[in-house]
């Protein structure tokens, strides 16, 4: 049994010895802490990539704008004066000239407000009227000799449609290019 024993224990230490030389070498780790069993220099290093980067940015057009207005007018003359004939005997007559300083054509109206100390009227007289172009609008009122008449009017074009152009803003998504760094496990 000696003679076993004596066998045995060289057959131990040869093993344990070639256990220790093959644990030896430096082993290293993979990124989860486990051994790799390999004799490499492995770390994390920092890896340049490209990304794609979305942002937004307010981009300019030009859009038309529809809006009513009225047309522009300066009133050259406003005179009333008294007169008569066979037919309507006395009466005042009414005389206002326009002119029309707006760029577009349109209809003009003149409001007439006849008053008495007894009674009143108001007549509305209509004429189209072209760029630049003045036009004499007229109305009369029945009235009896030396009554006291008052005489007052309104103008105003009838409203019409009009455009201008506009800068308007809308949302524009756009990509760029951004560096960025990664860490990757790497191995010599």
């Amino acid at each position: 049994m000696k003679a076993k024993i004596l066998l045995i224990i060289p057959i131990l230490l040869v093993v344990l010895a070639s256990g220790c030389a093959s644990n030896s070498w430096v082993t290293t780790q993979t990124p989860n802490g486990s051994d790799s069993g390999n004799q490499q220099n492995c770390r994390y290093v920092d890896e340049p990539y490209t990304e794609s980067e979305p942002y937004e940015v307010q981009v300019p057009y030009q859009d038309t704008e529809y809006y009513t207005a009225y047309l522009d007018n300066v009133v050259l003359s406003a005179t009333h004066s008294e007169d008569w004939n066979f037919e309507v005997g006395y009466f005042e007559r009414g005389n206002v000239t326009i002119k029309n300083t707006d760029t577009e054509a349109g209809w003009f109206n003149v409001k007439f407000m006849w008053r008495t100390l007894h009674r009143g009227s108001n007549v509305t007289v209509r004429h189209y009227i072209e760029p630049d172009e003045a036009v004499s609008f007229i109305s009369t009122f029945d009235k009896s000799m030396g009554e006291d008449i008052t005489f007052t009017y309104t103008c105003i074009s009838d409203p019409v449609t009009k455009s201008r152009l506009v800068t308007k803003y809308r949302t524009e998504t756009r990509y760029r290019d951004v560096q960025k760094t990664r860490q990757v496990w790497k191995c010599d």
